[in-house]
């Protein structure tokens, strides 16, 4: 066979025949600019050919662009979301209430809109303030993700986000959020959503607020598509203020009862400054893990405030908290299931809540305390002024402890009512220990000038204070030859001491002073009540301590 363009001319009397199944074969060849031989052989190519082949290329590429985009134009015009009114209807329609914007923008590249100054009013009470307020929304999808269903949005960002959360419903439901009613919402997918400098407010059902978190950063992955999220979170929590930094998953989105929605996770709060509060100091950090619903979140953790102080104190003092509590992130509610705290060398057993109380602004400490076998000079250390203890000892005790909210300083709200024990006790101020000791050891013959220390022993009673005076009632103690009961008060703030008690001794009183106080209680001895070969001898401890005094009682009430 003869090579084709070897012919000068091509006339219907010199068409060679081709066999049948080579036709398409070189009809598509000549059709891309190949080699027109029978034999398909490259190097018959000529550039000008090669050259023809890559134009047509390329102008097919550019008409199949053309054709997306003409079919995206054509998309676009006719269910182009990313409108003013079309992004309106949509936070409508999943906020159940009305929404406005301010300033807004298209862009194309990526596909989406910028809008400012948007607000979600109340459905009710449109002049009220709205619930929410964003400084800046902006919406990022795809070309690819308009196509099909759900609707996809690569990514939206949220700045100057501010939330006000109303409290439950008079029935105890929760009330629609805006954002939350998924059901009337056009499907959709958001791959990430991210939200800087983001404020909520908790309100109570007085319409105050309960307490505030400040959001630095949030980033919720995988949103909308009926799936829980994977969120980091990075918090500034005001009361008290510090860091808080979470990681976990949140969701599926409960939009009948959002405070059932479901979560868990880990957390780090970090440097938080307990000097807040005014009365007490020191740096909390904590860490633990959460789960369950939002409206009943399962709490476990650690903290540890190694400079614990209280107001009026002589010394900081390290605590050390393992806790086990239910937490309302709805409401800021807590209970506390059990705590154990590690205060020097006293275990601090505790259960309680921290809630907010019908009337009140701020929320309520009640804990029902236990200790066993601690130090009393370890408890004792967080009220007095003193740098040593007035006793040192084992202590037992069971009490409850409130602290009430409000500007009042921290020893006035504080309430105790509790009962306690002390064994192997001893005062560690010589002044009220000394005359005690002589009253005791002034039944013994030869022992007058004698100076030996003394344990008091069996000293329980109960306590209770209130408005920053500690009661003390039924307190008794036994020392060496001598049983005492003491009723009396203790002002915790400037530590003012006044009680009042009885001796019963085998000594006999005036052997323990000299010269005309001894002649003088010489005198007064007959006059006091005798039982069998025991002396009653009322005395009484009064002053600030540490110069507390103890002197006899003669003109007590009887």
């Amino acid at each position: 066979h003869r090579d084709l363009h070897s012919f000068p001319t091509r006339r219907s009397s010199d068409l060679i025949r081709i066999p049948v199944g080579l036709g398409p074969r070189l009809a598509l060849g000549i059709w891309m600019g190949a080699p027109t031989s029978i034999s398909d052989t490259p190097s018959a190519v000529s550039p000008r050919r090669r050259l023809g082949r890559r134009k047509i290329i390329l102008l097919w590429g550019i008409a199949a662009i053309v054709l997306l985009g003409c079919i995206l134009g054509i998309m676009g015009a006719l269910n182009w979301p990313f409108t003013r009114q079309r992004l309106i209807d949509a936070l409508q329609e999943s906020s159940v209430r009305g929404v406005t914007i301010g300033r807004f923008r298209q862009t194309w590249f990526p596909p989406g809109c910028v809008a400012e100054d948007v607000k979600f009013l109340h459905r009710q009470h449109k002049e009220k303030p709205p619930l929410i307020t964003i400084q800046k929304l902006v919406v990022e999808g795809s070309y690819l993700g308009l196509i099909g269903s759900p609707k996809r949005l690569k990514q939206v960002k949220v700045v100057g986000l501010h939330v006000t959360v109303p409290p439950r419903n008079p029935d105890g439901s929760s009330p629609v959020m805006p954002l939350t009613n998924v059901k009337s919402a056009r499907p959709i997918v958001i791959g990430r959503v991210e939200a800087d400098g983001a404020i909520l407010d908790f309100i109570n059902n007085s319409g105050e607020k309960n307490f505030g978190l400040a959001i630095d950063h949030l980033t919720l992955d995988d949103v909308g598509n009926g799936k829980r999220m994977a969120y980091k979170a990075e918090l500034a929590n005001t009361d008290p203020p510090g860091e808080i930094q979470s990681t976990g998953h949140f969701g599926p989105w409960n939009s009948d009862d959002p405070g059932r929605t479901i979560v868990e996770g880990a957390y780090r709060y970090e440097q938080a400054n307990l000097g807040f509060y005014k009365d007490i100091s020191g740096v909390l950090n904590a860490a633990g893990q959460f789960s369950g619903e939002l409206d009943h979140m399962h709490v476990t953790g650690r903290a540890d405030v190694p400079d614990f102080h209280v107001i009026h104190s002589a010394r900081a003092v390290r605590l050390t908290s393992n806790f086990d509590a239910t937490v309302s992130g709805t409401e800021g509610n807590v209970a506390l299931n059990h705590v154990e705290s590690q205060i020097d060398h006293t275990l601090v057993v505790a259960s309680g809540s921290i809630e907010a109380q019908a009337g009140q602004k701020g929320k309520t400490v009640a804990l029902d305390v236990a200790v066993r076998n601690g130090r009393v000079e370890d408890l004792v250390a967080l009220f007095v002024a003193s740098k040593q203890a007035p006793m040192t000892g084992l202590v037992s005790l069971k009490a409850k402890i409130g602290l009430p909210p409000g500007p009042s300083p921290f020893l006035e709200k504080l309430t105790i009512d509790g009962d306690f024990g002390i064994t192997g006790g001893a005062f560690s101020d010589q002044s009220i220990e000394t005359p005690l000791r002589k009253l005791t050891k002034s039944g013994e013959k030869g022992n007058e000038g004698e100076v030996l220390p003394t344990a008091l022993a069996n000293l329980k009673g109960h306590v209770s204070a209130k408005s920053g005076i500690a009661a003390l009632k039924n307190v008794s103690f036994s020392i060496p030859d001598g049983n005492a009961q003491v009723n009396g008060t203790y002002r915790l703030e400037d530590e003012m001491v006044d009680l009042h008690g009885t001796l019963r001794t085998t000594g006999k009183l005036y052997v323990t002073s000299q010269g005309i106080r001894a002649v003088l209680l010489r005198a007064l001895t007959p006059f006091l009540k005798h039982e069998s070969r025991i002396t009653v001898v009322p005395f009484k401890i009064t002053g600030k301590y540490p110069d507390a005094n103890v002197s006899l009682d003669l003109f007590a009430k009887k």
